[in-house]
């Protein structure tokens, strides 16, 4: 897209901004040499050696130019090698991409190619780590992701809505910023360049700003040149399966938050477990807890919960624990909710459910199964923790209720999470459903034609138990039996 030319004096975007005009030049001094008389030399033959040569040329000053070596560009330079096949190629050192944003060094290049037409446009420029692993430029969200911990509400000095809704509008600010400070550069053209597909191929908005601009814009779409290879932590494995597949709705939901992760989990069995914190002792005690409570079939007292969740925690290693008074006072509230929300109901032994897909197979477990007294039955997921965002979205919350509508038709699905005291009932409408029922035949598919993608993400890799940096897998078949 290019624009009108603008005006070599625009002052800037500050309509109080006065444009001063440079010095007139200074007179001569006497004796001094004519412009075309002057020698200067310049030593190295890299980029700014070239620059400061050119811009001294231009102006009618003689230039030496003076390189150690045979070839010039500096840094940037390239030389011929044959590689052991025969085939010829270009060794070349360092970071070699020209970005739009290098204006100077882009103005440079136009006085012997005007067009830039020596230079090809790229999707992605990625980098290869020593490892086999790449970082990849096409990554970057034009809209970044929300703080992983955002300020208080109310704690912004002048914010108006919650402090999410102040960080969207101070990134609009800055965007907004961003684009008449480009404008504002701009000398007789501006080309602005944005993708217009996504990584999924789904079309990708243009920028609302370009709206600004009126109508006198030219557009031109740009298609590469070449296509980039597959890096290599992307690439397919060559997994041979022996019989159906056979996941739980918990794994699935895995697959769909990291595929790389399921890999290592599940396929390879591999990865090791987070260090356990005096926290995760606590859950795993009241877990056993909640396992008792759910098989026993005497009623439980608060005395048998208190006495239970003694020796829960005792066996976890909490019993002397300088937080134990905290711990078990935890422990009990959410077990107490767990108590009440289950009082007046029948209770009815929980089994396992199955969803079968094509010859593959997702076996759902509910933690337990009540009949309230209105007669409804109720497949209850139980949690110790807080319910994520999207977890009565994902396709493990999708699995248990089509799991639930295929065994126990007019039930009810239920997340229960003891740190909330909350249970909700899980509503997906039709059109959802079907949606998570295609994404699961799909990662199935996927599963079992060796689809494992890195996704790498600054927030959950670091904390990843399996690998911290997922590289490339080794090369050749690997043959699996999961049913």
């Amino acid at each position: 897209m290019s624009l009108r030319p603008a005006p070599r004096l625009r002052p800037g975007l500050d309509r109080r901004a006065v444009f001063h005009a440079p010095p007139a030049p200074r007179p001569a001094r006497p004796g001094a040499p004519a412009p075309g008389e002057r020698h200067v030399v310049v030593v190295g033959g890299g980029i700014a050696g070239m620059t400061s040569a050119l811009a001294l040329a231009e102006r009618g000053v003689r230039v030496t130019l003076l390189e150690r070596t045979d070839r010039l560009g500096g840094r940037v330079r390239s030389w011929p090698v044959t590689l052991a096949d025969g085939s010829t190629s270009h060794m070349g050192r360092g970071f070699h991409a020209f970005f739009r944003q290098y204006y100077n060094l882009r103005a440079v290049l136009r006085r012997a190619d005007p067009a830039l037409e020596r230079l090809r446009p790229l999707a992605d420029y990625p980098l290869v780590r020593a490892g086999g692993g790449a970082d990849s430029f096409a990554g970057i969200p034009r809209t970044p992701p929300a703080p992983p911990c955002p300020a208080p509400d109310g704690m912004i000095a002048g914010a108006e809505g919650s402090a999410l809704e102040a960080f969207r509008a101070g990134q609009a600010e800055e965007q907004e910023c961003l684009f008449y400070v480009a404008q504002s550069r701009a000398r007789d053209r501006l080309i602005l360049y944005a993708p217009t597909e996504k990584s999924n191929g789904h079309n990708r908005p243009l920028s609302p700003f370009l709206d600004r601009l009126g109508t006198n814009l030219t557009r031109r779409s740009v298609v590469p040149a070449r296509p980039l290879p597959t890096a290599a932590e992307a690439q397919g494995i060559e997994l041979i399966v022996d019989g159906r597949l056979q996941f739980g709705a918990a794994q699935i939901a895995l697959y769909e938050s990291c595929p790389r992760r399921f890999f290592y989990t599940h396929v390879l069995q591999v990865g090791g477990r987070r260090t356990a914190t005096a926290f995760m002792h606590l859950h795993e005690a009241v877990r056993a807890v909640v396992e008792g409570v759910i098989t026993s079939d005497c009623p439980i007292t608060e005395r048998d919960l208190e006495d239970s969740t003694d020796a829960a925690l005792a066996g976890q290693g909490l019993a002397d624990h300088g937080y134990r008074a905290e711990f078990r006072d935890l422990a009990l509230a959410m077990l107490r909710f767990l108590l009440a929300n289950r009082a007046e109901a029948v209770a009815e032994a929980p089994v396992a459910l199955s969803l079968n897909f094509g010859g593959e197979e997702i076996i759902v477990r509910p933690d337990e199964v009540l009949v309230r007294p209105d007669g409804v039955r109720a497949v209850r997921r139980i949690r110790t923790g807080h319910r994520r965002s999207a977890e009565s979205k994902d396709v493990g919350a999708a699995a248990l209720m089509l799991a639930v509508q295929q065994a126990f038709p007019g039930a009810v699905a239920e997340l229960v999470h003891l740190s909330d005291g909350e249970t909700h009932v899980l509503a997906l409408s039709d059109r959802e459903l079907k949606g998570r029922k295609d994404k699961l035949a799909k990662f199935l598919g996927d599963i079992r034609a060796g689809r494992f993608p890195a996704e790498v993400s600054s927030r959950t890799c670091p904390n990843c138990p399996a690998f911290f940096i997922c590289g490339q897998t080794p090369d050749g078949p690997l043959q699996k039996k999961f049913a």
